[in-house]
């Protein structure tokens, strides 16, 4: 059996954090090492805890996802960051990318790929939702 993906859960919203890990709870290969609710609190503990991947909210306090993605990747380039949005805009897409995150998920599609995008990203791979042009 191989390692678990040791995940940090990144979301100012107390019950969204508890939803994910409920529902990663089942997941016998994902562990949840660690939580924060602020982005500043996100580059701590991921610096601290060395998690393969941390799930990082846009719109956290602090530090927004984007700067807080940014500062990990810098002080450590081997943690993956999935974001985790509500929206799929080409541009913001581009911002993450740009910041160094290796994936990007709409909140509303959770259930059906956060499984997926998490052992993707463990994995070394990019997990990015396909966008559709308007």
């Amino acid at each position: 059996m191989s390692r678990p993906v040791r995940v940090i859960i990144c979301d100012g919203h107390d019950q969204l954090r508890e939803l994910v890990k409920a529902f990663l709870k089942n997941e016998p290969d994902i562990e949840v090492i660690g939580e924060a609710t602020t982005g500043k609190q996100a580059v701590y503990r991921a610096l601290l805890l060395h998690p393969h991947v941390v799930l990082m909210d846009l719109n956290v306090p602090e530090l927004n996802g984007i700067e807080a993605t940014r500062s990990i990747k810098m002080a450590d380039e081997s943690i993956k960051v999935l974001i985790l949005a509500m929206y799929p805009q080409e541009d913001l897409i581009r911002r993450c990318k740009e910041a160094g995150a290796s994936g990007y998920i709409l909140k509303d599609m959770m259930n059906s790929l956060l499984v997926e995008a998490i052992h993707t990203l463990g994995r070394g791979k990019s997990f990015f939702i396909p966008i559709k042009p308007v």
